[in-house]
């Protein structure tokens, strides 16, 4: 949506106010994408309760990043990746706290051994990764975003020239500029802090 054509100040307009220590662009900013917020988590199946611990974590670190965001355009995607990561550490602290209670109740004379790390904390661990990775990609150049999606998420992976076809490149292009494209990657994936 064209924020300036419905009156509603940009994003980036705001965000260079919150920047700047104004209050009121930052009470905008986060009754915007308030809904954002709560979504992601009602949708991860938190409590009332734990959606708004997840709100109040999500717009800290977001408040003290906010200076640090080097494409304000992109606010909302980086919003959404902390909405996710925040929601799915309070879906995991609340999966290990029942672990840790339904081990006391199996072994009341409290000889519990900690716990392998259970498969769906994996699981989760491999969405956030997947969704950052993701995040990522989309925010890269045109040519590099479509040549990636289809050589790392096409199944089965078409072959190179089938690729360099519908990218409309030379089939000997098609190898320098994956490399080009990759390590545009890392270094946005390094940015958003994956390891």
């Amino acid at each position: 949506m064209d924020r300036a054509r419905t009156g509603e100040t940009p994003d980036t307009v705001l965000i260079s106010r919150c920047v700047k220590g104004d209050e009121a662009a930052w009470e905008s900013l986060v009754r915007r994408y308030a809904n954002l917020v709560y979504a992601i988590a009602s949708r991860a199946g938190l409590s009332d309760d734990e959606a708004a611990d997840a709100f109040q974590a999500v717009f800290v670190i977001v408040w003290r990043n906010l200076d640090l965001l080097d494409e304000p355009q992109a606010f909302a995607g980086w919003l959404a990746t902390i909405a996710r990561r925040e929601t799915w550490r309070i879906a995991r602290g609340r999966r290990r706290r029942r672990e840790r209670v339904e081990q006391m109740a199996a072994d009341p004379a409290g000889g519990v051994l900690p716990a392998m790390p259970a498969p769906a904390d994996e699981a989760l661990d491999r969405a956030e990764r997947a969704a950052l990775v993701q995040h990522a990609v989309e925010g890269l150049d045109g040519r590099c975003r479509e040549m990636l999606t289809i050589l790392f998420w096409e199944t089965p992976t078409p072959p190179y020239e089938e690729v360099a076809g519908r990218i409309g490149m030379p089939l000997g292009s098609l190898g320098p500029t994956r490399a080009r494209c990759l390590e545009k990657l890392r270094s946005r994936l390094e940015e958003a802090g994956f390891r």
